[in-house]
């Protein structure tokens, strides 16, 4: 009789819940011991999305490899070692659904002090790279921008560093500095000659910043000393660089009109 009743347990732990005591590391059929954790940073878009809890949350879990909802249950204390996706992703929403948003774990962004050696010599050259004329046309922003309102804030200035101040430097610098006229054109130089600029206006940045970065930079510079560019259409440019730079910064940005 015991027996019986032993078989018809092991059954159901089997059967029933999933679980085979012959494997190690999960309580499933196919346990994952060795799954490769997911970089931060896709990790921490995926943990933003379910904190946000967006009607469209079922279908983003759906589209992710088994690999990463695997890695989301085991942060959550959730069970591992189920069959296929549909069911790691059923015991995700069915936490979220009983837990509040505080209750999801936060993946922090990576301090510069951080950033290893390398990084930024491929960032830079990276982004070295003129801009296209569209891309031109957006740099152009209201007074009423701010540096926290699209820019990534510096938490560690980039080192000084020599750069050869020519006629032509010389000249853009002084176009930049004349509040009086239109600002030139920052979309043609060098990335290289933009961030010399902010280093001799004393304006703070990030190494890795980007030209558009370094560009708004200059701009708002001028602005905050007086100047008046181009107010003629500028809040719908600014609402317009506005509106990518969440979309960008979304947690699914993707599925965003």
């Amino acid at each position: 009789m015991h027996l019986g009743y032993l078989g018809l347990f092991e059954t159901h732990l089997r059967k029933i819940w999933g679980i085979n005591h012959e494997k190690k590391g999960g309580d499933g059929l196919e346990p994952m011991p060795e799954a490769k954790k997911p970089s931060k940073a896709s990790l921490r878009q995926l943990l933003n999305g379910i904190r946000g809890n967006l009607p469209i949350l079922r279908n983003v879990l759906m589209a992710e490899n088994k690999a990463s909802l695997w890695y989301i249950c085991f942060m959550l204390n959730l069970r591992t070692g189920l069959r296929n996706k549909q069911q790691l992703v059923e015991q995700i929403l069915q936490w979220r659904s009983r837990s509040t948003p505080e209750a999801v774990p936060e993946v922090p962004f990576l301090s510069y002090d951080q950033v290893p050696d390398g990084w930024e010599a491929s960032e830079t050259a990276k982004n070295s790279g003129e801009l296209s004329d569209s891309e031109a046309s957006e740099t152009s922003l209201s007074s009423s921008v701010t540096n926290s309102d699209i820019l990534p804030l510096v938490s560690r200035r980039a080192p000084l560093f020599n750069f050869n101040k020519d006629a032509d430097f010389e000249d853009l610098k002084s176009k930049l500095l004349n509040l009086s006229f239109k600002a030139p054109s920052l979309t043609r130089p060098a990335k290289e000659v933009l961030q010399a600029l902010c280093q001799d206006l004393n304006i703070a940045y990030n190494a890795q910043d980007t030209k558009k970065h370094l560009i708004t930079r200059l701009m708002i510079y001028r602005q905050e000393n007086g100047a008046d560019d181009d107010s003629n259409g500028s809040e719908v440019r600014y609402n317009k660089l506005k509106r990518q730079f969440e979309e960008k910064n979304a947690p699914f940005r993707f599925l965003l009109a």
